[in-house]
């Protein structure tokens, strides 16, 4: 089997997880979630964030290992201009450059609306900006990837487009 990464980005609430999980199950390929996700939203650390995120990538290109992310370095580009966060933009670039000898796809989910929004960092004013800092990030990188609109929440036909997407 190729290698293939597949990471999940986008606002909060657009199934991100719902989908990826169910496409694990699919397609036998492991799924991973930073379990501390949520609380290093608040108390970001850039030096902790950027070594996880390039030990993770030093594993998988010297294992050839393939794995569904939920969420990685393209929700820090987003979120940090948001919120107009301190960051390192120079690394987020250098991990997509990496990222890209690898065979790594993008799944930008995102609604038209959000109805019932709930989340304890994410407010709901946010969201559109959130959902255009991704697009600008997807104009950007040298991976590929696909906008996968949820609004619909038809779980089979977006695995469908998924798997199409990464010839699965």
């Amino acid at each position: 089997m190729n290698q293939k990464i597949i990471i999940f980005i986008g606002v909060d609430n657009s199934g991100k997880t719902t989908i990826a999980q169910k496409l694990s199950n699919e397609i036998g390929i492991p799924y991973y979630k930073k379990e501390n996700e949520k609380s290093l939203f608040n108390n970001r650390d850039l030096n902790i964030l950027f070594s996880e995120a390039f030990y993770m990538y030093s594993f998988l290109d010297k294992t050839g290992y393939s794995i569904i992310r939920d969420r990685e370095y393209p929700c820090e580009f987003s979120l940090s201009k948001v919120y107009q966060r301190e960051t390192r933009e120079d690394l987020i670039w250098e991990l997509d450059n990496k990222y890209f000898n690898l065979n790594t796809f993008f799944i930008f989910c995102y609604k038209d609306e959000y109805k019932n929004f709930s989340d304890e960092l994410i407010s709901f004013d946010k969201i559109e900006e959130i959902k255009n800092k991704y697009e600008e990030f997807l104009s950007l990188t040298k991976n590929k990837y696909l906008k996968l609109n949820t609004t619909d929440e038809n779980l089979e036909n977006q695995l469908l487009k998924i798997k199409e997407f990464i010839g699965e």
